[in-house]
Parts: structure tokens; C-alpha cells; sequence
């Protein structure tokens, strides 16, 4: 699983034109991904800039995209975003990094040897 070139283009050539995404529903409203390519993004971190956690991110994300079906017809006016009201996910910084070894073979955020450290063994 990989970002695909198109996508990248896109995402380039919509901030431009656009400005910067408000939110995730911005982003796949104006770049129009698929859910695949949306989870990598999140994973990768691609969304800090919300504030939102990655695992609120990717529930929206699957409510965002299942919700749209492809249209032949674009719509003249943008329907309102429903808020979907999620119980307080619990995320640490672990599983961030698990992420970024599974996404791209190492840690992004922490060394290998950060990664060790535990209340047992201390420093």
C-alpha cells in the first residue's frame, strides 16, 4: 500500500489552486480520495494540522467516504457535514510509531533505542 502518484499530484495542484484544507472533510471533498489512500495519510500524519487524534481521523474518514458515493453529477452546493459525536479515544505515542515503521520500515518520531526504554528496564 502506497500513495499513488495521482493523488500526490492532486493534493499539490488543489492547495495551490484552493488554498490550504480546513479539515479532513475539506480534503476529500476537494481532492476526492479514496478511502485506502485517506487511511495512509492519516496513518502517515498527513492531518496533524486538525488536532484531532488519528483514531478519530479514521472513523470520520470511513463515515466521510462510504457516505459519498461517486456522482455523475457534481452537486451545485455542498450538503452540511453531519458530526458524528465519538466516545473519547484513548491514543498514546506507541502506537503513532508502530504506524510509522509499518508505513515506511522505521520510527519517524522516536530512535530505535526510545523504543526500548521501558519502566522495567529504565534508561
Amino acid at each position: 500500500m502506497s500513495l499513488e502518484y495521482i493523488i500526490a499530484q492532486s493534493i499539490e495542484t488543489v492547495r495551490n489552486e484552493g488554498g490550504p484544507f480546513k479539515d479532513l472533510n475539506d480534503f476529500v471533498a476537494r481532492v476526492g480520495p479514496g478511502l485506502e489512500q485517506v487511511i495512509l495519510l492519516i496513518k502517515a500524519g498527513a492531518f496533524r494540522f486538525t488536532g484531532r487524534k488519528k483514531s478519530v481521523l479514521l472513523w470520520e474518514a470511513h463515515m466521510l467516504i462510504n457516505r459519498n458515493k461517486p456522482e455523475s453529477i457534481r452537486p451545485l452546493f455542498s450538503p452540511p457535514v453531519r458530526n458524528y459525536t465519538l466516545p473519547e479515544l484513548v491514543q498514546n505515542k506507541i502506537e503513532d510509531v508502530y504506524d510509522e515503521i509499518e508505513l515506511f520500515g522505521f520510527p519517524v518520531t522516536v530512535s530505535w533505542f526510545d523504543m526500548l526504554e521501558t519502566s522495567f528496564r529504565g534508561r
